[in-house]
């Protein structure tokens, strides 16, 4: 993956989740690699139709699981962002700031499962390597505020090592 060094700058924070706990290492462990930090300015909610916020909503979901272009995919998110995440704050800079962190990295990649949208609510099922030893699964909820993804919910769960039930988590 190649940055401009003109909007770069090194990764100091790098957030591992464990079991739905999340902990910070220390800095010295933290991996080296370069990340733009600009929050992109944030979507302005304006009227708009139900097919149209679907389009927008699978444009966002491109942007931001498959492609990881977190400038584009935040430029579909509303400044005042609800985030229902108990680790982080509202607001457009302290969301991008953590997706930025973590998925950014070359050693982490996205697999989505299942992507749903029925307005006003949409939402991605995804497995995450990289970040864990095992295989995380994500289901990230959006809820859009006209053009806005307005509010988010997130559920984690790390994939055990030994799991009683056979049906896989992916």
């Amino acid at each position: 993956m190649h940055f401009s060094s003109k909007v770069t700058t090194t990764l100091i924070l790098f957030f591992t989740f464990i079991r739905g706990a999340v902990c910070v290492p220390a800095p010295a462990l933290l991996p080296r690699y370069s990340v733009n930090t600009t929050v992109p300015n944030p979507c302005m909610p304006q009227a708009v139709s139900p097919r149209n916020q679907e389009d927008i909503f699978f444009g966002f979901v491109n942007s931001f699981y498959i492609t990881k272009d977190y400038q584009e995919a935040y430029t579909h998110v509303a400044g005042d962002l609800i985030n229902h995440n108990p680790t982080s704050v509202d607001g457009i800079a302290s969301s991008f700031s953590v997706v930025n962190s973590l998925f950014t990295s070359p050693s982490v990649s996205i697999q989505l499962i299942h992507q749903v949208f029925g307005a006003p609510f949409g939402w991605v099922h995804y497995r995450v390597d990289g970040l864990n030893p095992l295989p995380t699964a994500f289901v990230d909820v959006w809820r859009m505020d006209g053009s806005c993804l307005a509010e988010h919910w997130d559920v984690i769960e790390e994939q055990p090592a030994n799991t009683t039930n056979p049906h896989p988590l992916f």
